[in-house]
């Protein structure tokens, strides 16, 4: 691995896939390969100046920059917020599309949010048209509608 390939699209091989492949199972890992291209991704959405990158004794360190005193750049809790809510929002379509008759609650206690804030969820995706809840609460099924 290259600096030069860090940065763009590569292929990444766990130095342990048995380890890699564990990770994964139990949700510390997702999309494996695609740290620095998030990164990247993140810095620019939130308005950051892009990480470099150095190589240390075999290993990359990310460099995060902080923007200069007078150009600080904030992001809003707002901002934090619909961040957030999206990635509960793919969290909460990715364990329908794996379980299909999953409860609110256990969504709630596989992505670690409450009940209520699962509930909100699954409401503003039923008004987005993203999800369609089919039969009653006990005995249905969710279908992803987009």
């Amino acid at each position: 691995m290259t600096l030069d390939k860090l940065k763009g699209k590569h292929d990444s091989i766990p130095r342990n896939p048995l380890i890699a492949k564990a990770f994964f199972w139990i949700k510390f890992a997702e999309d494996v390969g695609s740290g620095t291209s998030k990164i990247v991704q993140w810095c620019k959405e939130w308005g950051l100046p892009e990480p470099t990158y150095e190589e240390a004794g075999g290993s990359f360190v990310t460099v995060f920059h902080n923007p200069k005193q007078d150009e600080s750049i904030q992001i809003s809790s707002e901002k934090h917020s619909e961040i957030s809510s999206e990635k509960h929002s793919e969290k909460i379509i990715a364990a329908i599309k794996e379980n299909p008759t999953i409860s609110a609650q256990q969504i709630a206690q596989a992505i670690g949010i409450t009940s209520r804030a699962i509930e909100k969820h699954l409401s503003n995706l039923k008004n987005k048209g993203v999800l369609k809840r089919v039969g009653p609460d006990r005995g249905g099924h969710w279908e992803i509608q987009k």
